[in-house]
């Protein structure tokens, strides 16, 4: 063989090492960030548990001062039409926000001028650490009959109603949702019919899998879980409803 076309083989079989060199890294990058991507759902789930600890707990305060579940169990708009503060400003003394709550002007709609400040307010407690702006929330309540969120306008449910009948260690009060549903201080939340709408489906697990297909839930107790949104979506409504009576120690709820 002489040695052009032994130079020209030399040549093609460095050209097909370097090629192979280029795929094997773009595959291992590709994995690489597969696993990233992973981690980061599963290193964002101790934060969304210490935001909806944290606003679980200012809801049983609220609850024990005022002897029932908060604000949505009243109409979101009042006669004249304009719309009430979401419960998430209506709790914020309980959050150690009491400066921020008596700058809100409860005479007018969330979305007034007069309430820009708070509206704009940076609350990281009611977001992911991934939510796409700094006012928006990730964590909300079930609406409708049946649960603790009635919103029609008169009914109040207590503790010691959940208690007696579901039990409030097996009552939702809030979910975590992908996205950012809202902004923190906007009345807007999620029906329970919407949500267990059969058309929904699709859209709904897509909302419910916030960390790798799952998301975290607080229940009337107190207490935070980790839940997958298959599961969640299958038993939502013997979980959100407060009074249906099902047996959900049959139930896996992990």
């Amino acid at each position: 063989m002489d040695s052009s076309l032994k130079s020209r083989l030399r040549v093609v079989v460095n050209v097909f090492l370097a090629v192979m060199v280029v795929l094997g890294v773009r595959f291992i990058l590709a994995g690489l960030l597969d696993i990233d991507r992973s981690r980061d759902g599963e290193c964002r789930r101790p934060q969304c548990v210490n935001n909806l600890r944290r606003i679980s707990l200012a809801l049983l305060c609220y609850k024990d001062a005022h002897n029932y579940y908060c604000r949505p169990t009243e109409k979101m708009f009042r006669d004249d039409g304009m719309p009430r503060p979401s419960w998430r400003v209506v709790i914020l003394p309980y959050l150690d926000c009491q400066d921020l709550y008596s700058q809100l002007d409860l005479k007018k709609p969330w979305d007034d001028p007069a309430n820009a400040k708070v509206r704009n307010a940076d609350m990281p407690v009611f977001r992911c650490v991934n939510a796409k702006r700094n006012t928006k929330c990730n964590y909300v309540a079930i609406t409708g009959p049946g649960t603790v969120w009635p919103m029609d306008g008169k009914t109040k449910i207590s503790a010691d109603y959940v208690s007696a009948h579901d039990g409030c260690s097996n009552t939702l009060l809030l979910v975590e949702v992908a996205d950012g549903l809202a902004d923190w201080s906007e009345p807007k939340d999620l029906s329970l019919e919407e949500l267990c709408d059969p058309q929904n489906k699709e859209k709904t697990l897509k909302l419910f899998s916030v960390h790798n297909g799952g998301l975290v839930v607080a229940f009337c107790d107190g207490h935070i879980q980790f839940m997958r949104a298959e599961t969640l979506l299958k038993n939502l409504r013997a979980l959100a409803t407060c009074d249906g009576g099902e047996n959900l120690d049959e139930i896996d709820l992990y």
